[in-house]
């Protein structure tokens, strides 16, 4: 679980995908963190595909991968429940902290059409190399 927590902390890019009527929908997503890795925090516009699929059907992954930095490659599927933050104050929380990984959202922070999205995480699926790892239950 550890490597996992790290690989998230250390990347700041993933695929989100979603999912509405089984019609799946995946972006390329800048994100952030807290410090125990259990919830990660993400912008979109409130009007975007994403934002819709959310509010139906909560349930994401998200694929993050180090196959172009990284000699060995890894990839790591997070799943988790997401929602759209309506509190204000806690928004601007999430916002900061996704700011300080990636300065160049603060623009479209700004936006009164973009929203912070927050999902908890449940899994992870590690794949260590080509045929090392397994589900990970959080």
């Amino acid at each position: 679980m550890n490597k996992a927590r790290e690989m998230v902390k250390e990347n700041k890019l993933c695929v989100l995908s979603t999912s509405l009527k089984d019609v799946p929908n995946s972006s390329l997503m800048k994100y952030a963190t807290d410090e125990k890795v259990t919830e990660i925090y993400m912008m979109a516009s409130v009007d975007s595909v994403k934002c819709r699929n959310i509010k139906e059907n909560p349930n994401v992954s998200m694929l993050i991968d180090t196959r172009l930095s990284e000699s060995t490659p890894r990839a790591l599927t997070v799943y988790g429940k997401a929602e759209i933050v309506l509190d204000k104050e806690l928004a601007r929380s999430y916002l900061e902290k996704l700011l300080n990984v990636s300065p160049d959202l603060s623009v479209f922070g700004k936006s009164s059409n973009s929203c912070i999205i927050i999902v908890r995480i449940t899994g992870f699926l590690l794949m260590d190399g080509i045929t090392e790892g397994g589900f990970m239950e959080v």
